[in-house]
């Protein structure tokens, strides 16, 4: 079936009522991931419910990270077929893949920042970011 993706105008709940994973659209559109996210949403829930905190402002840090993966999936989406094989072949390096291998794709942000200090010729795609 589709894969809900996330949306930040989503309403994630009302009154005592909580949309969480899959169902809230907390999945990574760079990945299309939404086991880790919804864990992490659920574990903020459980931890304002138990400290009477605000769900809404709590929940901001992980909406940040799931907005910087729509951002990137909304960028992607505008690549030609000749972008991708640039990108494949830049990122195919051995001094690329080694800070793949370091870093989660959760949170994409120090993988980009790094892979633009090793690889500068990356900064090519920030022209799809308009």
């Amino acid at each position: 079936g589709t894969i809900p993706l996330y949306h930040p105008d989503q309403k994630l709940s009302s009154e005592n009522c909580y949309l969480l994973g899959d169902a809230s659209g907390f999945v990574k559109a760079t990945t299309l991931g939404g086991i880790i996210p919804g864990m992490k949403q659920a574990e903020i829930l459980a931890h304002c419910l138990n400290k009477d905190k605000d769900y809404d402002q709590e929940i901001k840090v992980l909406k940040k990270k799931m907005d910087l993966h729509l951002r990137i999936r909304t960028t992607m989406d505008k690549f030609s077929d000749g972008d991708w094989d640039k990108l494949v072949s830049l990122i195919g390096q051995e001094k690329i893949k080694m800070i793949l291998e370091k870093h989660t794709r959760e949170n994409p942000q120090p993988i980009l920042l790094k892979a633009l200090w090793k690889e500068p010729r990356l900064i090519y795609f920030m022209k799809f970011l308009r």
